[in-house]
């Protein structure tokens, strides 16, 4: 999962833009994006919506279930399940 790759443990979340997902995994934005919606729904990850102090939007920041909060036995099952999509 790519965003593992951008974890920062000290702000216990991942920053990057849906962007450097694609491109990083080779998949369309608008993949990324459903597969991000997809997760988000099934509480395996949260997202964060960040913004310059001008109102800007910047990367989203996301929480990883599994490193931040405890989850139940049927979602962690959806979470494994979910890690496997296809683009």
């Amino acid at each position: 999962m790519d965003l593992l790759c951008y974890y920062d443990s000290e702000k216990k979340n991942s920053t990057i833009s849906r962007t450097g997902i694609a491109r990083d995994t080779a998949m369309s934005v608008s993949n990324v994006e459903r597969a991000l919606k997809t997760l988000a729904q099934k509480d395996i990850i949260r997202i964060h919506n960040n913004y310059a102090d001008n109102g800007r939007q910047v990367e989203n920041s996301y929480e990883v279930a599994f490193l931040n909060y405890d989850m139940d036995e049927d979602k962690l099952r959806d979470a494994e399940l979910a890690l496997r999509f296809k683009s």
